[in-house]
């Protein structure tokens, strides 16, 4: 069953994931593998593009076969940085890891944020626990950025330097309730039910559920919602 992904015809529509090492990292398998059971005709391909060359990339990509492009870490802050968009949460983040092209244009939003989101509500009822965010950083923006549609009990921000989470504090709206911690000799006192660390070093937590280990699903969860978003098209 599904479209054989080997296969290229005429009608077959192209995406691509970008990144300077995008072919041995093999992440387009993921895309592929959705496409197939949704016997949909597209095929998604992995492109090593070095840095130096973005830009020229970028700018060849609206003449191109490529519908849209998937972009690997790596790339993620450079593309935003080299293109304007109207995208809320891609200005708020300052990050793209998604390319459409319509209409002779480029089409940037993020899918991290909401692809968590779908992983957390797998182990963790978000309306009625306590969510702790560890870290100041694009991702864990992107994640707070949808976290508070949920209108979770409670959230905590943490970092080292709480001047850091001012921005995220933000877009917190006044009806959900918040704490902001600061991260003293790699701890965390308050409890919360699920913890989501975006820092590089360990971080001691009085926690229920630690999200940290269902990182490496995110790639997965992105490829489900952006192919079927890709399907509609």
């Amino acid at each position: 069953m599904g479209y054989p992904v080997e296969m290229i015809g005429m009608e077959t529509r192209l995406f691509s994931v970008i990144g300077a090492n995008a072919i041995e990292n093999k992440k387009d398998a993921f895309f592929n593998d959705f496409f197939q059971l949704a016997d949909a005709d597209c095929k998604m391909m992995g492109l090593n593009i070095r840095e130096d060359d973005l830009g020229f990339f970028l700018h060849g990509l609206k003449d191109s076969k490529i519908h849209a492009i998937y972009l690997e870490e790596e790339y993620w802050t450079s593309v935003a940085n080299l293109l304007q968009t109207d995208n809320a949460e891609v200005n708020y983040t300052g990050i793209c890891d998604t390319i459409d092209i319509k209409d002779n244009s480029y089409i940037m939003s993020l899918t991290q944020g909401k692809a968590m989101i779908k992983l957390l509500q797998k182990i963790c009822d978000i309306d009625t626990h306590t969510i702790m965010i560890i870290g100041a950083t694009p991702s864990s923006k992107s994640l707070l950025y949808h976290l508070v549609k949920h209108k979770p009990s409670q959230i905590i921000l943490a970092a080292e330097v709480i001047e850091d989470l001012l921005d995220m504090v933000k877009i917190i709206p006044d009806t959900i309730p918040y704490d902001i911690v600061r991260i003293q000799e790699n701890t965390i006192d308050i409890k919360s039910d699920c913890t989501i660390n975006f820092l590089q070093s360990e971080i001691k937590t009085k926690i229920d559920i630690d999200f940290n280990k269902d990182f490496s699903k995110i790639i997965k969860e992105i490829a489900e919602i952006k192919t079927k978003e890709w399907e509609q098209v």
